[in-house]
């Protein structure tokens, strides 16, 4: 379920924010998810990922279009839930970088 959503000035470079919350279905209690996604140009891409590597290291699953932390040195934030990072190129058009926060049994 998209919470928020919001649009960017054409000059920023992102097309799109949005806040995502969800709960899913876990015994014995639910899962619950809540992320922020942005979109940007797949052109940026390529610079994006060098910067998120910088900070967070290679990442634990990736391929040419896809990247995946798990991040787990932050001890204040592992214990609110468990931070996902993602960065993935869909198309020639457009890539997203999703930072979820996964909290549940």
């Amino acid at each position: 379920m998209i919470l928020w959503e919001y649009t960017c000035s054409p000059d920023s470079g992102i097309t799109a924010i949005r806040m995502d919350s969800r709960e899913g279905l876990g015994e014995p209690l639910p899962n619950y998810m809540m992320s922020i996604v942005v979109d940007f140009s797949a052109n940026s891409f390529p610079a994006m990922k060098a910067l998120v590597e910088k900070k967070l290291g290679r990442p634990k699953k990736g391929g040419s279009d896809y990247s995946e932390w798990r991040y787990s040195l932050d001890k204040a934030l592992n214990q609110s839930g468990n931070p996902v990072i993602n960065l993935s190129r869909a198309d020639t058009q457009s890539a997203s970088l999703q930072i979820a926060l996964e909290q549940g049994p």
